[in-house]
């Protein structure tokens, strides 16, 4: 399964690279969410891949949604992660591909085709271009680097407001509009943390399981177990987790 995953995800990744510079926005799912043909492209192989290898798993993909063959076994594709970045010629996207058995993610795979990094992680470890990775060791919250990825769903901009505001006044914030890259950032090392109010199975699936194998601290606000349908998401070193979970659960 490492091979077919790493294979379909970089795969997926040359498809967004020779659409780039030619990528058309071609709907609006929200005024602030945006579908490119390069989306439609990437997700149409990636699904035609596992359908063709695995005909009785499961899949929940972006654009096409649920695709239910009553399985165990479920794969979760974002064929383009951090679109509007994509539409703007930024290199800060990505493909995600996760499988899981029973809602647990078992394998995942991360490529950032403009980078040409890839994160995967089975369920021993995470790696980087094949060299394993670890979190940050960082303790220190307002020093640490946190990511902060939100809804663009207008019922959910007031808690998004809440909790951004919380964590500028004590540590140090930046939004960048990829989140499973956001994650892999966490798994890395390079950031020491990633908030997450609102999102969807395929932004979070890969990301969040790379963040685990690669020793971090993973839950949702509530303290309760991640899985792939969470809304919410703290993903950070163990050192620092319980100090973000403290942020959050401050009051104003």
């Amino acid at each position: 399964m490492k091979e077919f995953i790493i294979k379909v995800t970089k795969e997926a990744g040359k498809i967004l690279m020779d659409n780039l510079h030619s990528a058309k926005i071609i709907q609006y799912k929200t005024p602030k969410s945006v579908v490119t043909n390069a989306d439609i492209a990437s997700e149409k192989y990636i699904l035609s891949k596992i359908e063709k290898r695995f005909p009785k798993h499961s899949i929940l993909a972006e654009e096409t949604g649920f695709i239910n063959k009553k399985s165990d076994y479920t794969w979760f594709v974002d064929p383009l992660d951090g679109t509007t970045p994509y539409s703007l010629k930024l290199p800060y996207f990505c493909v995600s591909i996760a499988v899981a058995f029973k809602n647990k993610v078992i394998n995942a795979a991360v490529y950032n085709p403009y980078t040409k990094e890839l994160w995967y992680a089975d369920k021993n470890n995470a790696f980087l271009n094949n060299k394993k990775i670890k979190v940050s060791k960082l303790n220190d919250i307002e020093k640490a680097n946190i990511l902060f990825n939100y809804s663009t769903r207008n019922k959910e901009i007031k808690k998004t407001a809440h909790y951004l505001t919380k964590l500028i006044k004590k540590t140090r914030v930046h939004i960048m509009h990829s989140l499973e890259l956001n994650l892999c950032s966490v798994a890395s090392g390079r950031s020491d943390g990633c908030v997450v109010y609102g999102t969807n199975p395929w932004d979070i699936a890969a990301g969040a399981f790379i963040v685990e194998k690669a020793s971090g601290k993973v839950s949702e606000f509530n303290n309760k177990q991640w899985n792939p349908y969470s809304n919410t998401l703290v993903a950070s070193n163990k050192l620092l987790y319980s100090k973000i979970m403290k942020i959050l659960k401050s009051k104003p």
